[in-house]
């Protein structure tokens, strides 16, 4: 098995059709943190820094190092751009001519240093740095020579990101993270961690707050007079506010519903930012954004064709019914491997398309997955010999869906949604059929019985604790065969149709109309489980009298 898991590096080639497609297109996405100056343009793409005109043309690559660069920042009469960079395995703050050439190193600590502005007088890069902070997620904001030497710390107050004022007097900074933050974080987030945008008086050593809301105020640009930041507080999506002082309401300035304004900084009359991986400029005096359309053509090597080991990146594994064969997902695509000899096949051998969630029909003959062709997930049953036709169905919804079982005599298949929602898919109808909606997120254990009747899933109570449920297709309902006292999880049938269920931790729990049962003179009747088991088991003969075969 392990030597057929090394053997799909030789199985993948990527690129092809999908390089193609970028090369050809007419606008590139995917630019993150963009800046401006008075007449050039600094965004990121791919992990590099490029500039253009304001206008978008004419764009060409200032870094092109196999490590990420990102958050360009302009000095303030445009001839320099500071940013942050892992080189070396280590994130730091450097510097590079906006012309181009070598960027000089500013940062050697090994804690993470980054940069988040300049100084008014250009003469100094402003980071920020955790270096002295003992516990906890918060950093502290220093200032080092734009041409090196020993950085000096501005406050001892906590600071995530800052920018100072033109007069260079105050400066508006955010004190904390947010909890909306990254690829893991909670948007809309109306709770704890929903940091504000303060302004510090460096002469009176005092600050006051921009009105805020329970909402995540962040990204503060200071031009003029004016504090322009990105915050969530429309209910809506991430948008561009604006504080004039003497305690006004910030005003909304886009109005963005789909996109959340990710990064944005500006210069003179000008914001630029990015919403959805395009850029955008908007106009501070009349208040019009207009897109800042950027075509790139790089001889990047993520785009270049060539061999893959797939087998680094495996995302599951599981035997077939035979057990002659596992069903691999690994790099976007379903691969299937022998247990002893045989070929490596490529089930689905796609290209710029992501399968995943691969599932063994009981019989072994199908494989079901989930594609994201078209731009949205279906479902998909294919042959497991890689030949041959395969069926695609839509899903009733638009969301993200994950495939968890396919059991019993294949009749069903089971699968949730990114909304708690549990479904069955009929197979033969091509039918979808909401189970049940958990309240929580995590995951859903569920068994299916092998005469495909019931299936056995886990749902949270009011408690929080999961309940094992059981459901009958037959006539739609579904009832409790645990009561929530304790946590319990991963239901599983065993091939008798009885039900095995894991409790977590030991606890003695009263059975439920005779479903937990031990042996009593030859008798079967109901009983506590006694706190040392970890496994109880209903055994056929104990059933329920309502559930009738």
């Amino acid at each position: 098995m392990k030597r057929q898991l090394f053997s799909l590096a030789a199985s993948l080639l990527v690129g092809g059709a999908y390089t193609h497609a970028l090369m050809a297109a007419d606008q590139t996405l995917l630019l993150r943190t963009p800046d401006i100056s008075k007449d050039q343009l600094a965004f990121v793409y791919a992990g590099d820094i490029w500039v253009a005109s304001r206008e978008g043309k004419e764009p060409r690559r200032l870094t092109s190092s196999a490590a990420d660069e990102s958050r360009p920042v302009f000095s303030p009469d445009g001839k320099w751009i500071a940013f942050t960079a892992d080189y070396n395995g280590n994130t730091d703050a450097y510097v590079i001519s906006a012309d181009g050439g070598q960027p000089k190193r500013l940062t050697y600590h090994p804690d993470d240093d980054v940069v988040t502005g300049w100084s008014p007088d250009g003469k100094e890069v402003l980071f920020t740095s955790p270096r002295e902070v003992a516990v906890g997620r918060s950093q502290q904001l220093y200032r080092i020579s734009a041409s090196g030497g020993y950085p000096a710390k501005v406050m001892d107050a906590p600071v995530t990101e800052a920018d100072y004022a033109p007069d260079g007097k105050s400066m508006a900074y955010r004190p904390y993270i947010q909890a909306y933050r990254g690829s893991s974080g909670w948007r809309q987030h109306r709770g704890g961690t929903t940091p504000p945008i303060w302004i510090y008086d460096f002469d009176a050593k005092s600050h006051v707050e921009i009105p805020h809301v329970n909402a995540s105020d962040l990204n503060p640009i200071w031009l003029g007079k004016e504090v322009y930041f990105l915050s969530d507080r429309a209910d809506g999506a991430v948008n561009l506010f604006r504080y004039e002082g003497q305690g006004k309401a910030p005003k909304q300035l886009t109005e963005n519903t789909v996109w959340d304004i990710r990064s944005a900084r500006g210069f003179g009359d000008a914001v630029a930012y990015e919403a959805g991986g395009r850029l955008y400029e908007l106009n501070t005096k009349n208040g019009r954004s207009h897109e800042i359309k950027v075509s790139i053509n790089p001889d990047l090597p993520q785009l270049q064709v060539e061999w893959k080991d797939a087998a680094g990146m495996l995302e599951s594994a599981s035997l077939s019914p035979t057990g002659k064969r596992a069903v691999l997902v690994a790099r976007g695509d379903i691969f299937t491997v022998p247990t002893d000899e045989g070929s490596t096949r490529n089930i689905t051998a796609s290209d710029g398309v992501r399968e995943s969630a691969a599932l063994w029909s009981p019989d072994g003959s199908r494989i079901a997955y989930i594609s994201d062709k078209g731009g949205a997930h279906q479902l998909v049953i294919a042959g497991q010999t890689g030949m041959g036709d395969s069926k695609s169905y839509k899903f009733d919804g638009t969301a993200y869906y994950n495939l968890l079982s396919w059991g019993g005599k294949g009749e069903h298949i089971i699968y949730q949604d990114n909304h708690l929602n549990l479904f069955a898919f009929d197979v033969e109808s091509g039918k979808h059929r909401k189970i049940a909606t958990d309240n929580r997120r995590g995951d859903i254990g569920v068994s299916q019985s092998a005469d495909g009747r019931w299936l056995a899933y886990t749902v949270a109570g009011a408690n929080y604790f999961n309940r094992v449920m059981i459901y009958d297709f037959e006539s739609g309902e579904a009832f409790a065969v645990t009561d929530g006292l304790s946590h319990a999880s991963d239901p599983a049938f065993s091939l008798t149709a009885s039900i095995s269920i894991s409790r977590h931790p030991p606890t003695q729990v009263q059975a439920k109309w005779g479903l937990i049962c031990r042996p009593r003179n030859g008798r079967c009747v109901s009983g506590f489980m006694p706190p040392s088991c970890k496994l109880t088991a209903v055994r056929p003969s104990c059933r329920n009298p309502a559930m009738k075969r």
